[in-house]
């Protein structure tokens, strides 16, 4: 087999031969760029972002746009219904922006760059490596943000790094250890074992530790909460799937989760907190629940938000004073229940594709888990903290570029060449 062969694979939704070669790897620097750049949000007041942060990001979807080469492809039956949802949202924000007049430059994007960029040109040209890139353009774009956060300030508790608030670091976080579930997966899912690809899971296993360490130590609950969602219910249980081939992982994996769910089942049946981070953040889990503000006050505004509720919504400045906690009550109060529920129609297309990506491939390729891993992520935290927006924060932008090729098919229709594994880690 010559070295062009080892590299070619056959993308089942178009059926075009392609590689991984610079162009996928540059199209992967893009997109871990606009990830990060568009994170530089959460490190200013929303009513103060930083004047650099939307021509950056123009100029990097300008650049990703270009390198797709315009591609358009097929359009599957998914796509099509995935951007009817879309364009149903857009279009009714666009009819509440005019009627309070607020600013349509944002609208307008959301009715054609959305679609054309992120759900058209950049999947097309990512095809059937689009988990990989996702995965891998969202591990690339949180990691300076984490390293300067620990080399310019200590380790605390509640711990926010270089971030206004905790809650922002541990949702960053969170969406880290996403990436990072999906990448090992995928390389636990290789059928060689070499000296390189052993020491890289180990790698991620240990980053994994430490992101679980941070996430603790900014005291995000729903940070904290998302990240054993995938930790036991996707990833361990994908492990399943070929149970014999993973002994070791699930061995691990399990008992590392017994031994964590066993001390907070004690702490909590004694009512024991030490002095140490975890119970500190066990008491604030616990304490919350006893004082019945599980919500932390979101409750009321929540509560609020609905009783104001009108068919084109409130307008953009509705929730200036004090943040919806919420993305689809977000939505549901400033643009109206109608593009509330166009949104929540593409959430759950988004999710259900995700889930057929997963036990459709999950045997051929490990990183089939994770189109389900962000999107989770994205949706979980949105239930708590608003993650949307015209462009949004980073983690708006995984969800969109993950969506995007969840709307373009292109699952895997047989096992991958072997030679093809050393491409991949």
């Amino acid at each position: 087999m010559s070295e062009t062969e080892k590299t070619i694979v056959t993308d089942s939704a178009s059926g075009e031969m392609e590689s991984f070669g610079i162009n996928k790897m540059l199209l992967t620097a893009l997109a871990a760029g606009l990830i990060g750049i568009l994170s530089t949000s959460a490190m200013y007041n929303p009513a103060a972002p930083p004047a650099y942060r939307m021509p950056a990001a123009g100029a990097v979807i300008a650049a990703m746009f270009l390198l797709s080469g315009f591609r358009i492809g097929k359009f599957s039956n998914w796509r099509l219904l995935s951007l009817f949802f879309w364009t149903g949202f857009a279009l009714m924000s666009i009819v509440s922006a005019m009627n309070h007049r607020d600013p349509l430059l944002a609208e307008l994007w959301q009715l054609v760059g959305v679609p054309l960029v992120f759900f058209t040109a950049f999947p097309r040209t990512a095809n059937r490596y689009g988990n990989i890139m996702v995965m891998s353009a969202t591990a690339l774009a949180f990691v300076p943000y984490i390293i300067v956060s620990l080399f310019k300030y200590p380790l605390f508790f509640p711990y926010a790094g270089v971030f206004e608030n905790s809650n922002m670091f541990g949702m960053v976080i969170s969406t880290f250890s996403a990436a990072l579930f999906g990448l090992l997966r995928g390389s636990l899912n290789q059928s060689k074992r070499t000296f390189l690809r052993t020491f890289w899971v180990v790698t991620l296993g240990l980053c994994l530790i430490a992101s679980f360490i941070l996430i603790t130590f900014s005291g995000s609950r729903t940070s904290f909460i998302t990240f054993f969602l995938m930790y036991y219910l996707v990833f361990v249980g994908t492990l399943f799937f070929d149970a014999s081939k993973h002994r070791l992982a699930l061995a691990i994996s399990i008992i590392g989760f017994m031994m964590a769910l066993f001390y907070a089942l004690y702490n909590a049946a004694m009512s024991t907190y030490g002095s140490n981070i975890v119970d500190t953040l066990l008491g604030k889990f616990f304490n919350k629940i006893t004082q019945g503000d599980v919500t932390s006050g979101r409750m009321y505004i929540w509560k609020s938000a609905l009783e104001d509720i009108q068919v084109l919504g409130m307008g953009n400045s509705y929730f200036y004073e004090e943040p919806a906690h919420n993305s689809y009550i977000m939505i549901m109060a400033t643009k109206g229940p109608l593009a509330a529920l166009f949104m929540i129609a593409v959430h759950v297309t988004t999710l259900y594709l995700a889930i057929q990506r997963l036990f459709h491939d999950i045997r051929q390729d490990g990183y089939a888990i994770g189109p389900l891993l962000l999107v989770s992520n994205f949706l979980i935290l949105g239930l708590a903290e608003n993650v949307f927006g015209t462009l949004g924060n980073g983690i708006n932008m995984t969800f969109l570029l993950m969506a995007g090729i969840l709307f373009n098919g292109g699952q895997i229709r047989k096992p991958v060449n072997q030679e093809m594994e050393r491409e991949l880690p």
